[in-house]
């Protein structure tokens, strides 16, 4: 009986299409849902049963945490498109908040808007007269940081949706994302680079990925060739111009296939109708192509770095401005004397300056690629040329876009605790004189000395979350809060968004909202699950 009870579940996962995890929590489930055969023999929970369940019974359960969380706390808000539904699109809420009882900042998918106006007026307009703020009465006040991602509509310096927000409360801090702008950083040095070289990174990728993806012959001759030149078949990657680290990675396997490829492309008959094949036959009979892809292999990594910190979930605005300006000086560094910009504020640096710049034969372009563009003797100037194209691109579309000049990442340095003995603690003035929420003033309730006096012992963690929520449970003698004030401006600072790296709660909309899961509502059960 067992086994047949077994049996029958495990054919259960793949009818019904479901993970083979999902067989890990069944047997500890079933047995709490049956302790004896009578509820096993009265259990008729079917599909439109299951569906109220969820969307009317247990969805406010699931959200109303969240609410009260918010109407008691600072939080920051990031919104965002995500699939459409017909006429309406789906806009999640994604709120960034202190849980207190986990110690740490945690995203949570708070609420769903059905936008049918693409505007920023219309999508205000349902942000605020839906359910969103009105139906849970949330005080805008708390309301004290917002992410968006860099498009115009959000981020349009006169009527972006970012205006809508600041003026229901004045002290709101908006971020855009700086994850997307170090990938348009890229993009936009590639274009220069291009118009140097005539050669186009992205169409390379392109048009590589199109030429074998979904051409079984192609790839199975692929492997030959692969056998021919010794070396292991690897599938070509899939570029995505929209994904941040997909150029890298698809790069990084090309020149791992680079012979194979090259003796490929070589072999294949001229055929005019094709015009893709004839660009891939003229890209890799072109010894200089090989030169190109070394260069954006040696210098890609600096981007992705920095994006990949970004995009951490703990917080890191203590760290941006930071992490930021190192970027910044590495990228510098590959073309520039470090005297100019050694002492000096990164936007300040003169890119033009020809003392500032060394000679060719000097730039940091990768050793690799060094070693192959020396055999061009003669084209060395022009692919130099187009090297430095790309780096002083990337630094100018850096130095406007990036918030080099923001006040308040200046400010909120004062927060990590290694800082602590020269800490200045008129940066937590600044925080207290923002945000209507902090309502206590710097006065002897703050105890600068004890905390500077702490030792580093006290600490028993590296998030630095997890630090204030530790030094915020410290007690006085008399039960009291030691470091109150301070645990309250901490808590404000640490929910402030450092980029839009929430939009992977967003992708997880599109998971759970499927053919199979047709019935979930957009108002209660997507925003809780």
């Amino acid at each position: 009986k067992v086994m047949n009870a077994e049996v029958l579940f495990t054919g259960f996962i793949p009818e019904h299409h479901l993970p083979f995890e999902a067989a890990a929590h069944a047997a500890p489930l079933l047995r709490k849902m049956f302790p004896d055969r009578a509820i096993a023999t009265k259990y008729g929970c079917a599909a439109t049963k299951t569906a109220a369940i969820i969307n009317y019974a247990m969805a406010s359960d699931m959200k109303n945490p969240v609410v009260s969380s918010m109407k008691e706390q600072p939080f920051s808000l990031a919104v965002d498109g995500s699939s459409d539904t017909g006429t309406e699109s789906m806009y999640p809420l994604v709120v960034r908040i202190f849980d207190i009882n986990r110690g740490e900042v945690c995203p949570k998918l708070w609420h769903m808007c059905l936008i049918s106006d693409s505007r920023a007026k219309g999508i205000f307009a349902q942000v605020q007269v839906s359910d969103a703020f009105k139906k849970y009465s949330i005080p805008w006040e708390n309301v004290i940081g917002l992410s968006l991602d860099n498009t115009s509509v959000n981020m349009g310096r006169h009527n972006g949706l970012h205006t809508h927000f600041e003026k229901q409360n004045k002290s709101i801090y908006t971020a855009g994302c700086p994850c997307h702008v170090v990938h348009n950083i890229t993009s936009y040095a590639a274009k220069a680079f291009a118009e140097e070289t005539r050669f186009n990174v992205d169409d390379f990728l392109i048009d590589l990925l199109h030429y074998f993806d979904k051409s079984t012959k192609r790839q199975a001759s692929l492997k030959e060739y692969c056998g021919f030149c010794d070396q292991e078949y690897r599938k070509v990657l899939k570029y995505g111009a929209t994904r941040w680290l997909s150029r890298e990675v698809c790069i990084d396997r090309a020149l791992k296939q680079y012979p194979t490829l090259q003796s490929y492309f070589a072999s294949q008959p001229e055929v005019k109708s094709d015009p893709r094949l004839c660009r891939l036959q003229q890209y890799f009979a072109d010894p200089k192509t090989e030169v190109y892809l070394l260069f954006y292999h040696s210098i890609l990594p600096l981007f992705s770095d920095v994006n990949k910190l970004l995009q951490c979930e703990e917080p890191k605005i203590h760290l941006l401005r930071r992490e930021l300006t190192c970027f910044m000086h590495k990228l510098l560094g590959r073309f520039l004397q470090v005297t100019a910009y050694k002492e000096k504020t990164v936007t300040e640096v003169d890119l033009q300056d020809p003392n500032n710049s060394p000679s060719d034969q000097k730039l940091m372009v990768g050793f690799s690629t060094r070693m192959h563009h020396n055999l061009f003797s003669t084209e060395e100037a022009a692919i130099v040329k187009g090297y430095r194209s790309f780096l002083v691109a990337a630094c100018q579309y850096a130095f406007s876009h990036l918030p080099f000049r923001d006040v308040l990442l200046q400010h909120v340095e004062v927060l990590p605790f290694e800082n602590r003995e020269v800490a200045d603690f008129d940066s937590l003035v600044y925080f207290v004189e923002r945000f209507s929420t902090l309502k206590a003033k710097l006065d002897g309730k703050m105890d600068q000395t004890a905390y500077k006096l702490l030792p580093d012992s006290v600490v028993e963690n590296d998030r630095i979350d997890k630090i204030w929520s530790q030094l915020g449970s410290v007690k006085q003698e008399d039960g009291a809060r030691k470091f109150d004030l301070l645990f309250k401006i901490a808590k404000h600072i640490l929910v402030l968004p450092h980029s839009n790296a929430e939009e992977r709660i967003f992708s997880t909309v599109r998971k759970n909202k499927t053919t199979f899961g047709a019935s979930l509502s957009n108002e209660t059960t997507l925003p809780s699950i």
